[in-house]
């Protein structure tokens, strides 16, 4: 704060809560919470949201994309997994039979939540990637032969 050729330290602080569900850019304003001078009106504090990148998920709305590997034998025989949601909950994925790269699983309420109407949320998607071996020991070379009753 400065007052002529005084500058006075001020111990003001501004709490901003930022409520679940809300989207990156969303301003929450703070009237009459700047500083006044004499014969100027305290002034208005936007505060703006940025949403910073996650490893594991990608916010679209209010819905969550992520990827999740599967080894070949997975992908081939099923499988039953789970993952870390953002607020730490455990989702479970199982799936039989056969998965191919790039197929798609939507998981009903557990994207984030609506902004103002917490208690409803989006939904996850799920893409599953198949991690194929680069390299097969004799062993396992043998059974993929067997398998697929190559000779």
């Amino acid at each position: 704060m400065c007052h002529g050729n005084k500058v006075v330290k001020s111990m003001d602080f501004l709490v901003a809560v930022v409520e679940k569900g809300v989207k990156d850019g969303h301003v929450y304003e703070n009237s009459d919470a700047g500083d006044e001078f004499l014969n100027v009106a305290t002034s208005t504090i936007n505060v703006k949201v940025q949403v910073l990148p996650h490893k594991l998920f990608e916010r679209d709305g209010d819905n969550l994309k992520t990827k999740v590997y599967l080894t070949l034998e997975e992908a081939l025989l099923g499988f039953e997994k789970s993952i870390i949601h953002l607020d730490g909950h455990e989702v479970k994925l199982n799936k039989s039979g056969v998965t191919n790269p790039g197929d798609k699983q939507k998981i009903l309420d557990e994207g984030m939540p609506h902004h103002q109407f917490s208690s409803e949320f989006g939904d996850l998607y799920v893409t599953y990637e198949v991690e194929f071996p680069t390299d097969l020991s004799q062993n396992r070379l043998s059974k993929f032969r067997k398998m697929f009753d190559f000779k």
